[in-house]
């Protein structure tokens, strides 16, 4: 496992006129170009780049913002859900993170309720009746014909989260 680029996240307490807001920065280190690293926001469908000087900065006092992941190219370190974990300080992100996905593939629970009665496949490839019939019932969730090798395998119906 690659442990090159290190994400570094830093907690950072921002104070606007009467009201407290909580962000993050993200700070990528290593050899890989900026150029090429976002973080990912699943639960907005948000997308953001990490700039030239190699950090960003956002608010994590919206719900979505709470729940990401950083790439780097075509690899992602594993999904940090802020609600769960208590960050101090530093934390030091591995991209990519194939032993946070492959515990969660294995256990088919969700990073996010922690369940698994709501987690589906992922099925990609032009669908037959049968794989029409089984989304139809909720059983599988279609992904389109487009995969590679970091494409998230598992769905969670509750939180509408592919992983």
């Amino acid at each position: 496992m690659k442990t090159l680029p290190f994400i570094l996240l830093l907690l950072m307490p921002v104070f606007a006129l009467t009201q407290s807001n909580f962000h993050k920065t993200v700070l990528l280190n290593g050899t890989a170009s900026c150029e090429e690293a976002v973080v990912v926001f699943p639960l907005l469908n948000d997308t953001v780049r990490i700039d030239a000087s190699c950090w960003l900065q956002f608010d994590t006092t919206t719900a979505g913002r709470k729940l990401f992941y950083c790439c780097v190219k075509d690899e992602q370190s594993r999904l940090y859900n802020l609600n769960d974990e208590s960050i101090d300080a530093v934390l030091k992100i591995s991209v990519p993170d194939t032993v946070f996905y492959s515990h969660l593939h294995a256990t088919k629970i969700c990073p996010v309720c922690h369940k698994d009665n709501q987690v589906i496949p992922l099925i990609y490839g032009k669908p037959g009746k049968q794989l029409l019939l089984q989304q139809e019932k909720g059983e599988i969730k279609l992904a389109g014909c487009i995969v590679s090798k970091n494409s998230p395998g598992l769905f969670c119906k509750r939180d509408q989260l592919e992983f």
